[in-house]
């Protein structure tokens, strides 16, 4: 209230140069923190720049409303008035373009990729959720690509040096997503009600993923739901990841459990072939990390959220 009755003593001169300085300085700076994630991909600006987007938000919106209330009173100056707030609507659709590039942003990784042997390097492909590819890189030569991170998997790097085969994972990319492990990452409708009711009918529960071991386990503990799970393979548990169906047979025997009465539950192809590969039923949930359509991929049950996936469940158990 102290502010808005600060705003109303204001002459219609203060409040047109208030409100051309408030939508030029809150354009810079946000262009500014933009433009700095763009050079370094530091995820961090991007929290500080939805923080700052909100508050800048609230300030120019206090500040409109109070020149257009003053435009209605002051008939001389009206037209300059309106001219200010004309300006300020300006930073509403660029404001909502920073939000919409910054949620495709913060799915995503930028990858500078920097050939230090003294070798050419040919048929790089960064795989990801989605691959990209490079088709060489001479010694000293660097090449930056965008790469999808969101869901289960993990970024690795394959290509040829002198003819032979090479792998190696992307450690920037380990680092990024430790620090940003909760990020897009939360819980569907009824998962833990269906946690809970696994857990009081005594069904064993597992977990199968291309995140490294470690990362699953801190995921699963920062959203508070780890000790529903007895074990926890990632993509560097075993020699091999999925859709190689050992990945997982093998934990199902860790568990002591049988295929018979072990089911799969996930929302990608990738899912979808080690469950067939390993002769276990599927439950697909619906809009997961894959460009094909639910009735292109291998499936026994559809879901689009856990409400009622008991239900199902239930069938293999009694069975």
């Amino acid at each position: 209230m102290y502010v808005w009755h600060k705003l109303k003593k204001m002459t219609s001169e203060k409040y047109s140069t208030l409100g051309k300085g408030t939508a030029v300085i809150s354009f810079v700076i946000g262009a500014l923190i933009f433009g700095i994630y763009l050079l370094t991909s530091n995820s961090n600006l991007l929290f500080i720049g939805y923080g700052f987007i909100v508050l800048a938000g609230i300030a120019n919106l206090i500040i409109l409303i109070a020149i257009l209330a003053k435009s209605n009173s002051d008939s001389t100056n009206r037209k300059r008035l309106l001219k200010t707030s004309g300006l300020m609507l300006i930073n509403l659709p660029i404001m909502f373009f920073f939000i919409w590039i910054s949620l495709i942003l913060i799915g995503n990784m930028r990858i500078t990729l920097t050939n230090g042997t003294n070798n050419k390097l040919t048929d790089i492909k960064i795989v990801g959720c989605e691959t990209q590819h490079i088709a060489e890189l001479e010694p000293n030569e660097s090449k930056t690509v965008w790469v999808e991170i969101t869901g289960d998997c993990s970024i690795t790097l394959e290509y040829l040096e002198n003819g032979e085969i090479k792998k190696e994972m992307v450690e920037e990319f380990i680092d990024y997503y430790s620090k940003n492990i909760c990020v897009e990452s939360k819980l569907l409708v009824g998962v833990e009600n269906f946690l809970k009711w696994s857990k009081n009918n005594n069904i064993s529960l597992g977990v199968c993923t291309n995140k490294q071991e470690y990362l699953a386990v801190k995921l699963l503990k920062k959203i508070k739901i780890n000790h529903y799970f007895e074990y926890v393979a990632g993509s560097n548990t075993f020699e091999y990841c999925k859709p190689d169906p050992r990945h997982l047979t093998n934990v199902i025997e860790i568990m002591q459990g049988n295929l018979k009465n072990s089911l799969m539950i996930g929302d990608s192809e990738t899912d979808a072939e080690t469950a067939r590969s390993a002769g276990v039923p599927f439950i697909l949930i619906e809009n997961g990390y894959t460009e094909k359509k639910t009735s292109e991929i291998y499936h026994d049950h559809l879901i689009k959220d856990f409400v009622g996936i008991e239900q199902i469940i239930s069938k293999y158990i009694n069975h």
